[in-house]
């Protein structure tokens, strides 16, 4: 009965257990899986080359060159996610705003959007790869750009073509007119594409050299070669020239080509540059003189004011009067240790020149050697120098200091005349005479002390020394010539060292303001200066202390 009883319990619960499984197993086959909110871009690539994902950006940098073409990516997605545009649609990734994909996830619900977008390196070429004029190619060889033209082409300017580097730019621009004639020729900066790369070239035309004229003059050869305004004149042979006046009557034989020539080159066997050889070649601007010349004639270079450089060499031992005269294009000049005389005028007007060296051979410095050089401010002169002529740098506007050693025995007149910036007056202990108009017009000296060898103050020797305040005269000067301190107006101080005053012609301190002027002198000496002709104006006479 007891065992009846438990079998049926065993049954009623293993039939309710399998109940429960049952339906178990039916609710699970009823229900759906949740489905995915994955919305990624997990990959992208065109061509097989792989974008950079950077959050919401896809992005690829392409190199210099790349042409800018719609194409079809390759992208990888969340499972169960679809984009849009899809993947299989090509797309222009160039343009600025790029493409934008839309990824929705696997629930239907979920999105995000990425923008993929290409750009390409700017180039870093900056290369001229043509330069062509009227369909004309010039060549070009690394840096430099260059065409000849036949003889007798104008020197005209002319308008390029030019090709670049792709996305570079050129400076000055092609499409304006230029002169490619000039030495320089014309400088192109092409910069790349990058903005930073640069590169310079340097474009030059040319025209066939040829023989413009030729001739023979005794033992010389001359000849003249290149194209108008643009002429070499090389002169060969052998032989002293010196008395030949190659200017003589406007008949040197080049003279026709003045205005054409702008080198010249003497060759070695040339013993002389003769008289006027060179006179009025305005755009002369370079000369070779080689070693074998001894002597440069009497106006050789002549107002040649477009030369800039010459050489001479210690073979030279004759510089002749005006040699240089005019050469307004000179900045320097070494003159060389074999001359022992600056000729008369002989670099007058080199308005350009700043520096001179003279050397120790000069013994003289002849008339005007140096005037209107207005441009130079210091000057040595050797201690071999024993006499400096007139005028020697006269009118020379910027000069403030000049050194005159003891070894200076005369000084012509107007030594310093009109040198306005002048500060000082360099009189050498050496010489007796301050001579007429010595520094007349020198308005930036303001005190002199002349030293205790001078005897004779000559005639004007400080008139119109406008600046000049203060005057001390050695009791050594017996003589005061006329006009010496004619309107020096700022000069309110004369200090005479002599007991004796000295007799005194006209005009000595005309325009001075000797009412507010004081005159000093030696003790003792007060009276016979108060009684004295020209002194007794000045209004306070004093004893030295």
């Amino acid at each position: 009965m007891k065992t009846i009883y438990q079998n049926s319990f065993r049954n009623a619960w293993m039939a309710l257990l399998f109940g429960a499984i049952f339906f178990a197993a039916c609710r699970k086959e009823n229900r759906e899986e949740p489905k995915s909110a994955a919305c990624d871009i997990l990959s992208f690539s065109v061509g097989g080359e792989a974008w950079t994902i950077n959050g919401a950006t896809i992005a690829r940098a392409c190199p210099a060159g790349t042409t800018a073409t719609p194409a079809a990516p390759a992208i990888t997605l969340s499972p169960g996610a679809p984009v849009n545009p899809p993947a299989t649609a090509a797309q222009n990734f160039f343009t600025a705003e790029g493409v934008a994909y839309t990824v929705t996830a696997e629930d239907g619900k979920t999105t995000k959007t990425y923008t993929a977008r290409a750009t390409i390196d700017p180039a870093t070429g900056c290369d001229i790869l043509s330069f062509s004029v009227d369909g004309e190619a010039w060549t070009i060889d690394g840096a430099n750009i260059a065409r000849e033209y036949p003889s007798g082409t104008a020197a005209t300017s002319l308008t390029p073509v030019i090709t670049l580097s792709p996305g570079a730019t050129v400076n000055p621009p092609p499409g304006e007119a230029q002169d490619f004639f000039t030495d320089e020729g014309v400088a192109y900066t092409v910069t790349a594409e990058d903005g930073a790369t640069t590169k310079t070239y340097v474009a030059k035309a040319t025209i066939q050299v040829t023989v413009v004229a030729s001739g023979t003059i005794g033992g010389w050869t001359w000849t003249i070669t290149g194209n108008p305004g643009n002429c070499t004149l090389t002169i060969s042979g052998t032989g002293a020239t010196t008395d030949y006046d190659f200017y003589a009557n406007n008949d040197v034989p080049w003279s026709a080509y003045r205005n054409d020539i702008k080198t010249a080159i003497v060759q070695e066997g040339i013993t002389a540059i003769g008289n006027e050889s060179f006179s009025r070649c305005p755009n002369l601007t370079s000369v070779t003189i080689p070693g074998s010349v001894a002597s440069i004639g009497e106006w050789a270079f002549y107002n040649c004011t477009g030369l800039t450089s010459v050489t001479i060499p210690n073979s030279v031992q004759t510089i002749d009067d005006y040699a240089f005269y005019g050469c307004e294009g000179l900045t320097s000049m070494t003159i060389p240790g074999s001359v022992s005389v600056i000729s008369d005028y002989a670099f007058a007007y080199c308005t350009g020149m700043t520096g001179i060296t003279i050397p120790n051979s000069v013994v003289t410095i002849s008339d005007g050697a140096f005037y209107g050089c207005d441009r130079l401010t210091a000057v040595t002169i050797p201690n071999s120098v024993t006499a400096i002529g007139d005028l020697v740098f006269g009118s020379c506007g910027g000069l403030t200091s000049v050194t005159i050693p003891n070894s200076v025995e005369t000084i012509g007149t107007g030594l310093f005349m009109n040198c306005r910036a002048l500060t000082s007056a360099p009189i050498p202990n050496s010489v007796s005479v301050i001579r007429e108009n010595t520094f007349y017009g020198c308005s930036s000296l303001t005190s002199v002390v002349i030293p205790g060898t001078i005897v004779t103050v000559e005639s004007w020797a400080f008139q119109n020394c406008t600046g000049l305040t203060s005057m001390t005269i050695p009791g050594s000067v017996t003589t005061i010539g006329r006009n010496v301190f004619w309107g020096c107006v700022a000069l309110t101080t004369v200090t005479n060292l002599n007991p004796a005053p000295q007799v005194l012609t006209s005009g000595v301190f005309t325009s001075v303001p000797l009412n507010a002027a004081t005159l000093r002198v030696p003790p003792g000496s007060v009276d016979d200066y108060r009684n004295a002709t020209g002194w007794e104006n000045f209004n306070n006479i004093e004893a030295i202390p």
